[in-house]
């Protein structure tokens, strides 16, 4: 079996000796879900999807009636994960602007912690943490391994991706 140029070269310059392509299937889906899910959205952001405009977009995602029940196991596997080790999420970059991103960290932080929460805040929480998954992911030095360990994380928000696109396809 041939290798994909890119591995052989990964494998041979950037001391990846073992490049597990099955560790990052769902990374390197990220970028065209998203692409998409930019496509769909980008009009009701006048052109400018940003975490700045996670209200609307989370809104039109609600208003699109997509499958709640996937909406909460996405949103129940990232409070387990960020609410077992506090360190990892507070670790996620938000904003450059110290202040906002502090108040998005609390505004989540306080979501995970309250005993009942709307569908519509579970979808704003999730929408957030895809924002800051893909700006971690385009900006920043990272390591293969360190991406390993963020594949399933990945695979939540490519299914959230794919829900608000599913639903907004079939809302238009």
């Amino acid at each position: 079996m041939n290798k994909l140029f890119e591995k052989k070269w990964l494998e041979q310059n950037i001391f990846y000796s073992q490049l597990d392509e099955n560790k990052l299937k769902h990374v390197f889906y990220f970028p065209i879900l998203w692409n998409i899910f930019e496509k769909n959205f980008s009009k009701i952001c006048e052109n400018k999807i940003q975490i700045g405009k996670y209200k609307i977009i989370s809104q039109t995602i609600y208003n699109n009636k997509i499958d709640i029940n996937k909406i909460n196991q996405i949103y129940d596997y990232f409070k387990n994960r960020y609410i077992k080790n506090k360190d990892r999420f507070l670790s996620l970059s938000f904003r450059k602007d110290i202040q906002t991103e502090q108040n998005i960290k609390q505004e989540i932080i306080k979501r995970f912690k309250k005993a009942k929460i709307d569908d519509i805040e579970k979808i704003e929480v999730i929408l957030c943490i895809a924002f800051r998954i893909r700006n971690n992911l385009y900006h920043g030095i990272k390591k293969v391994d360190k991406l390993y360990e963020q594949n399933e994380n990945f695979k939540q928000i490519n299914n959230f991706l794919i829900l608000a696109i599913e639903g907004h396809k079939n809302d238009n």
